[in-house]
């Protein structure tokens, strides 16, 4: 960090920070404290012009018995953010990634970004962003991990643009090119490995202690991850919306009996649902979970919360499984 100039007897100082092109202004308000932000300015003059214009429309607005910055914080634009998005999962209109959005938005980007006010999130205050969460790490990120934060600080920018608090031709750049670790696709499950996992399973879905909700979602996150198994289908909406009238546990074909699935949400060219033929093991599983959720009718989900709505929150629960 470098002072470049200053005036108004020090109350306006400009200087720059490594790493960022852009010129950062420091401005002393009414009460001694210090408005420090980027002018977006790579030149001097420009820079100097933003600050001051910053500097005297304070004073203005101290003397009309305003607040002398305005701004919010970008943490109040993060808990706009999160209602909105725990609004979509009360009313089972969420996706499921939804819940993995706030567990980055409480980790990393409001006790990294938070302090900022909306209107200094740019390239700078991203690239300082970074740094802090690679420390906190300890690790370089990888890419999937840099992009999903990008996916919630545009999000949360895109609520404040749409509140009139920032413009959206403001907005920093969010890019994942040149930074991070390209992921490492995980192997196979092997045989010994999946038959482990539910054994795992069945004893931490019936461990003593833990609520009515934890027991139930522990034991629907093993009907889950055994339908998984057991028919290929990847997670996530394709699962998640499954009725029960999707699943024809009577089907036969050539004399045998199978399990028809017609999945609604298929990853079709037009979008049209497909159907699928599993193995007649998952009958079993999936009797069990009918018991288990008691659904009222064909319409209920497959993988539902006790009041019917389609479960959430699993793929958390099952990181934090101890395996």
């Amino acid at each position: 960090m470098a002072k470049l100039a200053e005036f108004e007897d020090g109350k306006i100082v400009l200087e720059t920070v490594n790493g960022t092109k852009n010129i950062r202004a420091r401005v002393k308000a009414a009460d001694n404290s210090w408005k420090v932000f980027s002018t977006k300015e790579k030149t001097l003059e420009k820079a100097e012009q933003v600050a001051k214009t910053t500097f005297f429309t304070g004073k203005s607005r101290v003397a009309q018995g305003q607040p002398e910055f305005s701004s919010k914080k970008f943490s109040y634009y993060c808990s706009l953010y999160k209602d909105e998005l725990i609004a979509q999962i009360n009313a089972g209109t969420a996706k499921t990634v939804f819940t993995t959005y706030i567990l980055i938005v409480d980790k990393w980007i409001i006790p990294l970004l938070g302090d900022e006010e909306i209107t200094t999130i740019d390239d700078d205050a991203i690239f300082e962003f970074e740094k802090k969460r690679q420390e906190k790490m300890g690790r370089v990120p990888a890419k999937g991990t840099i992009n999903q934060h990008n996916v919630v600080i545009r999000a949360i920018l895109s609520l404040a643009a749409r509140k009139k608090a920032i413009s959206r031709r403001d907005f920093p750049v969010l890019t994942v090119k040149d930074k991070g670790k390209q992921s490492k696709r995980r192997p196979y499950f092997t045989e010994d490995e999946l038959e482990q996992l539910l054994e795992f399973l069945v004893v931490w879905s019936a461990a003593e202690g833990k609520s009515y909700i934890t027991t139930y979602k522990r034991t629907v996150l093993m009907y889950y991850i055994a339908f998984l198994i057991k028919t290929g289908i990847r997670p996530g909406k394709e699962v998640d919306r499954l009725q029960w009238k999707h699943v024809d546990m009577e089907f036969k074909k050539d004399g045998v009996s199978f399990v028809k699935i017609t999945v609604p949400v298929g990853k079709t060219k037009d979008g049209a649902p497909r159907e699928l033929i599993a193995q007649h093991s998952v009958r079993q599983s999936l009797a069990r979970l009918y018991r288990y959720t008691n659904p009222d009718s064909p319409e209920a989900y497959v993988f539902a919360m006790p009041d019917g709505r389609p479960v959430t929150g699993l793929s958390e629960m099952f990181r934090n499984a101890e395996l």
